[in-house]
Parts: structure tokens; sequence; C-alpha cells
């Protein structure tokens, strides 16, 4: 019992900003000792599950692996289905946080044979957020819309039977909007919705995706209102917690969009250091591509092609990597606009080229018309 006492307080702290990480690493690490000389399988799978808790941080992803892979084994032999699918989401989000999506769909799989076995709400909601969100990362909005917008009304009516806590299904729902969206540049409509989103969850929470929304509806001042408040003192106010790369790739995009270097100098040495990840939003509700595109995005707004040539690089071999033509076309057109600023219009032509052509085959229309804008007159 003092086991798994101490890895729920684990789990608990992990998710607040005045607790140290090394404090919460701490507590879950004494209880996978205690439970590992107790030798039994409930107390282990709630200490291993606190340990992953203390570990999910930026950067942390190769730490949870081992972990994670423990927990699978554990939970697959003595038959729990919900901790065995918990289980193999926490190995496929580290996964695509190290950008390995092929070993990640393995486990996506199999966490839909689990969920469908158990027939649990929450986990059939997991199942068909991950499917929402893998039609995202290959482009296929339609598709994606579609599971989505079934998840939410799923949601809706198993919230009101009491079978589903509320607002679990809104936030996947919020989550999917981000990347299913953004790209087709229709958030805007959607900007009520995630204030309701932004009043539930404590701040910064959803902050930065409703001034996303915001924007994209015509109302930058709102939308850079928001961000200079996160910002503030070096985004002091966002807890480096499981959500931050999340909420710091979201205002990166803003950032860029409204074209603020202010902004972009606040928040460019916190992303820089991160720039081998992906940006995954939760227990993979969604994902926002390579954080080296948000990095050259930035340091082209801070006047620093050099270094947004590197970015954009990174960032194509890490869209290819994953297989996300979204990504990739986005990583193009962004090292595309860093060599025209070097000089280099031939290179710069032949990537812009590119990015537009995948750009109209998957509806990417926000790309497309800030493509057009960077045409150079003859």
């Amino acid at each position: 019992m003092r086991a798994q006492v101490l890895a729920r307080i684990a789990v608990h702290r992990s998710f607040l900003a005045q607790v140290a990480e090394a404090d919460v690493r701490a507590i879950a690490d004494e209880a996978v000792a205690m439970a590992r000389r107790i030798g039994r399988a409930q107390p282990l799978a709630a200490a291993l599950t606190g340990a992953l808790h203390a570990r999910w941080r930026p950067g942390r992803a190769a730490d949870r692996l081992e972990l994670a892979a423990e927990l699978i084994e554990l939970t697959e032999a003595h038959d729990r289905i919900t901790c065995a699918a918990d289980a193999h989401i926490w190995r496929a989000c580290a996964l695509l946080e190290l950008g390995r999506l092929d070993e990640a769909d393995a486990h996506f799989v199999r966490h839909a044979e689990l969920a469908t076995i158990s027939q649990q709400p929450a986990l059939l909601l997991h199942r068909d957020g991950v499917r929402a969100m893998r039609s995202a990362l290959e482009g296929d909005y339609e598709r994606g819309a579609r599971i989505a917008r079934q998840m939410f009304e799923r949601g809706e009516r198993e919230e009101a039977e009491g079978r589903l806590l509320a607002p679990i299904h809104a936030q996947w729902h919020g989550a999917n909007m981000l990347s299913l969206l953004n790209e087709r540049g229709e958030l805007g409509p959607h900007a009520p919705f995630f204030e309701r989103l932004a009043q539930q969850i404590t701040p910064p929470g959803w902050r930065p995706a409703l001034g996303w929304a915001h924007l994209q509806a015509g109302r930058p001042e709102l939308a850079r209102e928001l961000i200079g408040e996160m910002s503030a003192g070096g985004f002091a106010s966002t807890p480096r917690d499981s959500n931050f790369v999340a909420r710091l790739g979201q205002a990166a995009q803003v950032v860029a969009e409204l074209g603020d270097a202010r902004l972009a100098a606040r928040l460019e040495p916190l992303l820089a250091p991160l720039s081998a990840f992906w940006v995954v939003l939760g227990p993979a509700a969604t994902t926002l591509g390579p954080i080296a595109y948000s990095v050259g995005a930035l340091q082209l707004l801070l006047d620093r092609p050099v270094d947004a040539v590197a970015s954009f690089e990174l960032a194509i071999e890490r869209s290819k990597a994953m297989r996300a033509r979204p990504y990739e076309a986005r990583s193009q057109a962004g090292l595309a606009a860093a060599l025209r600023r070097l000089g280099e219009d031939e290179r710069a032509s032949g990537l812009a080229e590119r990015a537009a052509a995948t750009a109209a085959e998957l509806g990417m229309t926000r790309l497309q018309r800030e493509l057009a804008l960077a045409v150079p007159v003859a």
C-alpha cells in the first residue's frame, strides 16, 4: 500500500510547478524500489507508472523507454487490459517524441486491440484519437476530421450518460483540431471552443491554442496579448512539465504567424536545446511536427538565416523519418525562405516548388498562401 501511495503522490506532484523534478523522481524511485522488493505485480505497475510520470519532461523521452517496456511486459503477463493499453501508449509517446514512428505504430496497434477488447469508453476514445492524430500526421485532413467529429459526438453522449468524465473528450477534440485545421487556416471559428477549454483548465493550459485561434480569426492583438503574458520572465509561468514542449510549440506557431521578433527572442532559447525532438501533445493526442521547424521559424524572425538553415534541414530530416509530408513541406518552405536570405535563390526555388506541390495535393491552404506571397517579383 505504501508503494502505491508513493506512486500516486509522484503522479500528482509531477503536475505541480512548484515541485522540483528531482523530488518527484525521488518519490517515484522509492516506490519502484519498494515494489520490486515486494515482488507483486499491482504495486510494481503503480510504481512504474509513477516513475514514468516523473520522467515525462522535456527532452526525457529516452529515459521512459525502458520503464515503459517493463510495464508492458508486466501488465501483458497478468492480463491487465487497461494498464497494458496505457503502458503501450507510454512507450509509443516516447518513441514519437524521438521520431521513431514505425516502432510507435506497433504499440498503437496493440493499444487499439486492447481498447476494442475492453470496450471501455476512455480507451476507445484514446484509440480513435490516435487514429485522428495519425491521419493529420500524414496530411489526410478529411479522414482525421471525420474521426475527430465522431469521437467528440460519442464523447458528448457518454458524458451525458455518466460513462465518461468531462472534459476528457473535449480536450481530445481540441488537440485534434490543432493539427487538423491549422494548415487550412480554419482554427478561427473554433475560438469559443478553445475559450471554454482555457477557462476549464488551469493556466497556461489551452491559452496558446486560444491565441492561435484568435490569430486565424483575424484578431492578432488578442493572440499577441495571450502569448505575451505567457512569455513574461522567460515563460516563467509555464511549468517545465509534460505539457511544456506542447505549449511552447503552439506559442512558436503563433509567434511565427505574427512575425513578432520580440516574442521570438524569448521563445527561441527555450526550444533550441530540444531541436532533435518532435512535438507531441499529451498521450499522443496529436503532434505538431519537429521542434526544429519552430526553432528555424523563430531564428528567421531573429534575422539568423544561417542558424535557420541548419534548423530547417534538421526538420526536413526528422519529417522524412516520420513520413510526415505536411511537416516536410513546411520545413522545405522554411528552408527556402532562409536560403533566399543568403542569396541562394536557385536552391530556394526548387524547395519552394516541392513544398507548393505537396501543399496543393494535401490542401494546406495556409502554406500555399504563404508561398505565393514569398515568390520574388521579377
